[in-house]
């Protein structure tokens, strides 16, 4: 299944976002915290709350796909603003763009393209977790 859902995040990732997405960082705390006025601690905090609504957000991304394409959006808008928060572009780009795609009625499938969002999101949250270990 993790080869499918790789193969997922791969394909709507290309689609949705060009092949320079891959080389964009997961998570790009350093950029952040210099826009924060080089205030890790400030960072630390943002990051600690987004953190910390991990699970809900993973909740309400698998919940998403049985909503109506307006309440799947914002959940959407929700994730995309997390992410950006603390730098994690790649996320926040991916899930903006099929936000955009769903707000406008343009084709979209929700499914992978939510999976894909998930395993964006997972991965942010994964280098999260480990800044603060750190």
């Amino acid at each position: 299944m993790l080869q499918t859902t790789q193969s997922t995040h791969a394909t709507v990732t290309l689609a949705l976002c060009g092949d320079a997405y891959a080389a964009w960082p997961v998570l790009d705390a350093h950029t952040r915290i210099a826009e924060f006025g080089g205030d890790a601690e400030g960072y630390d905090e943002v990051a600690e709350m987004v953190l910390f609504e991990g699970d809900a957000m993973r909740r309400s991304l698998r919940a998403a796909p049985g909503a109506d394409h307006a309440a799947v959006a914002a959940v959407l808008h929700e994730v995309a603003n997390n992410c950006a928060m603390v730098g994690a572009q790649r996320c926040a780009l991916l899930t903006r763009a099929v936000e955009v795609k769903l707000r406008q009625s343009l084709s979209v499938d929700v499914v992978p393209a939510i999976q894909a969002v998930e395993t964006e999101l997972n991965l942010m949250l994964r280098e999260l977790a480990c800044r603060k270990g750190s």
